[in-house]
């Protein structure tokens, strides 16, 4: 059962070690594919395959593929006391599989009941501990938060979503780390899928755990109305996050003290297209400080802003830690307009950051248009 037939193949630790590919003339190349989604199979030109031993043979990775040309052996074996299916394919150059997808993590629903609450003070919320996750390249992942009364000062304007992958479980060290902040919305989502995180990145270990938690100095809880996390094989070279918090379905994000102006429709665009946020002809309140929030995004950004008349203050800023009722344009400034009198102004390039950020806008009656578009790929 080697490379001059189809086959299905059974590799485990026996010796001595299965062949798969025969050395013939003229050669017959040959692809392997392991069909296993979590078993690693180890591959060499001999017979005493020692599994796991990288010096003298090379692992195929579950749910991958390899090519020979046909001119040498090759043997195959597994760890003890495990077995995985190989297929093989003679003259094979090329495996293409179709998306498969595997449930992590499911918790709440998008309006029914809740998930989980997440604890003032910082304190970690953990959703998956240590899930082995080697057999997937890939993450896709939604959720939900918000906080009731969060026009209260105190309340979070942001939660912390930690992942850690480790590629053992012998060490509390992890091999690679994502931290991003979400929106914490101001209500329970009146419409299902709106105002949600969807986000997408790269498996970066065999095993991850993730946790959720409110900022350190944050006085209230916050909820978690869902929280969903799928394993896939489709690859994914970086990680996108995006939400939408300018929809008057799920509560736009409230600070006491500054009144937020919500981005919605007729001016179209969400951040899961890249239009962070949009408002045109808005007429600010002599006194009276606001609030436009962007939509979560990582990555470069064009910003436009045009107003007739000179502003009191026109600043980005980011809500990482940020809460109800402590949000200026000089808490975690990204970039602070000139807007010292009337005109359009622009900054491209601008990169924000993984975490929810906000225009801060104030002065005397004056009339603003903002855009914000993200200038990667949506």
């Amino acid at each position: 059962m080697t490379a001059s037939a189809f086959n299905l193949v059974y590799v485990n630790a026996n010796y001595p070690s299965l062949q798969v590919v025969a050395a013939s003339n003229p050669p017959i190349s040959c692809l392997l594919y392991n069909a296993d989604p979590t078993i690693t199979i180890y591959l060499a030109n001999n017979n005493s395959v020692n599994a796991g031993d990288v010096s003298h043979s090379t692992p195929l990775p579950p749910l991958s593929s390899v090519t020979f040309d046909g001119t040498q052996d090759v043997y195959a074996a597994t760890v003890p006391g495990t077995m995985a299916a190989l297929q093989v394919y003679p003259s094979g150059s090329s495996y293409f599989a179709t998306l498969s997808q595997a449930n992590l993590a499911s918790l709440g629903s998008a309006t029914g009941g809740t998930g989980a609450t997440i604890a003032s003070g910082g304190v970690p919320y953990n959703i998956i501990n240590a899930m082995p996750v080697g057999q997937y390249a890939s993450y896709d992942l939604s959720c939900f938060m918000f906080a009731t009364s969060q026009g209260t000062a105190g309340h979070a304007m942001a939660v912390l979503i930690n992942m850690q992958w480790f590629d053992d479980l012998t060490s509390d060290i992890p091999v690679f780390e994502e931290d991003w902040y979400v929106w914490c919305m101001s209500s329970a989502p009146t419409v299902a899928g709106h105002a949600n995180v969807v986000a997408r990145g790269p498996m970066s270990g065999k095993y991850l755990t993730i946790n959720v938690s409110t900022p350190p100095t944050s006085s209230f809880p916050a909820v978690l109305q869902y929280f969903n996390i799928f394993g896939s094989n489709r690859p994914q070279v970086y990680s996108d996050w995006r939400q939408n918090p300018n929809t008057l379905t799920a509560g736009v994000p409230l600070s006491a003290g500054l009144s937020t102006i919500a981005s919605v429709s007729p001016l179209g665009g969400t951040s899961y297209d890249n239009i962070l946020a949009q408002i045109s002809g808005f007429t600010l309140t002599m006194g009276q400080a606001f609030m436009l929030p962007l939509g979560l995004y990582a990555g470069p950004v064009f910003a436009s802003l045009i107003t007739p008349s000179a502003l009191s203050s026109a600043a980005i800023v980011t809500m990482n830690n940020l809460l109800s009722g402590n949000i200026t344009t000089l808490t975690n400034p990204l970039y602070t307009f000139p807007a010292s009198a009337g005109g359009t102004y622009t900054v491209s390039g601008l990169i924000l950051p993984r975490a929810p950020c906000a225009m801060l806008l104030s002065g005397n009656n004056p009339i603003v248009s903002f855009v914000a578009v993200g200038q990667q790929a949506a």
